[in-house]
């Protein structure tokens, strides 16, 4: 996995992940829906496609819909590639959304074996 860092006895130290952070930008129209806001539809597209690619793992609006964020997948292992995908966005080349790509830092917690995770809906 992209980022696994370990001591030098082999134990994990933390997951490192790109994120990549959307803000409103200056072209974003003010009490305007947000399906009818322009290049919606061109957003979407291209990070359907970027999830169908393997390279983002969620992506969804937070809040009032005054941002967002993107998960990358452990596909996409520099920088330079996050960046690339978050200026790819057409929300970004027309000004609807000012992005910034962060890295997230995990430490990943092997649980003890006597807990059992089950989903909602029950054993599957």
């Amino acid at each position: 996995m992209f980022g696994e860092v370990t001591s030098p006895q082999g134990v994990s130290l933390g997951v490192y992940r790109y994120i990549i952070e959307m803000f409103l930008g200056p072209n974003f129209i003010p009490n305007k829906p947000i399906q009818d806001q322009p290049y919606l539809l061109e957003h979407l597209a291209y990070f359907t496609k970027q999830l169908n690619e393997g390279n983002v793992l969620l992506a969804g609006p937070y809040r009032a819909f005054d941002g967002a964020y993107v998960v990358l997948s452990e596909q996409v292992t520099s920088y330079g590639q996050a960046v690339k995908i978050m200026k790819g966005d057409p929300w970004d080349i027309h000004g609807m959304s000012v992005a910034v790509v962060r890295i997230l830092r995990t430490n990943p917690l092997p649980l003890p074996k006597q807990i059992q995770l089950t989903p909602p809906d029950g054993p599957s």
